[in-house]
């Protein structure tokens, strides 16, 4: 009798693992569609050839820069040193000089 309700209950487990063990799998699946989103939009910010500031100005995110942790100038983004890969939190406004956010952090 105790090995019929030992197999009674895990036929029991096994149907109810069937019928909502896709729940918690549907949600890992959304969660990790949702952080992949974000990301590409953060990146697509990142690599747009402009930026707006706070008063609606226009600041090209393409140019000559100077990185301030190891020193180079030269062509690239404002947003991270082409030749130590350092990334910069904000840029000033060519216009008014406010910051501006760097949109991948």
């Amino acid at each position: 009798m105790r090995r019929i309700v030992t197999a009674a209950m895990y036929a029991l487990a096994l149907v109810a693992y069937l019928a909502l063990g896709w729940i918690p799998g549907v949600v890992l699946v959304l969660l990790a569609l949702v952080g992949t989103l974000r990301a590409l939009a953060s990146t697509a910010r990142e690599l747009a050839p402009h930026a707006l500031c706070g008063r609606g100005h226009v600041t090209p995110t393409y140019g000559l820069v100077r990185c301030s942790a190891c020193g180079f100038t030269g062509e690239g983004s404002v947003w991270r040193c082409s030749h130590c890969d350092a990334a910069y939190g904000h840029t000033p406004c060519s216009t008014c000089g406010l910051s501006i956010r760097n949109p991948s952090l």
